[in-house]
């Protein structure tokens, strides 16, 4: 199989703007079902939270 570079395979934009990444929960909310089947949750990404949750807790509970 030939190698492909990542823009191939993937639809990215030539520029990224402030608030283009933004997630809007008022739009969320007015239709959860339809956001919540818009999401991929990869372990990576479960992963990256845990971690992100375990620093926050360590630095409420430790904080100088």
């Amino acid at each position: 199989m030939p190698e492909k570079l990542i823009s191939e395979l993937l639809d990215l934009p030539e520029r990224v703007r402030k608030g283009d990444f933004v997630l809007n929960l008022s739009k969320a909310l007015r239709s959860p079902r339809r956001r919540w089947s818009e999401y991929v949750v990869t372990p990576q990404l479960v992963e990256c939270f845990d971690d992100a949750l375990k620093f926050h807790s360590f630095r409420c509970r430790f904080r100088k």
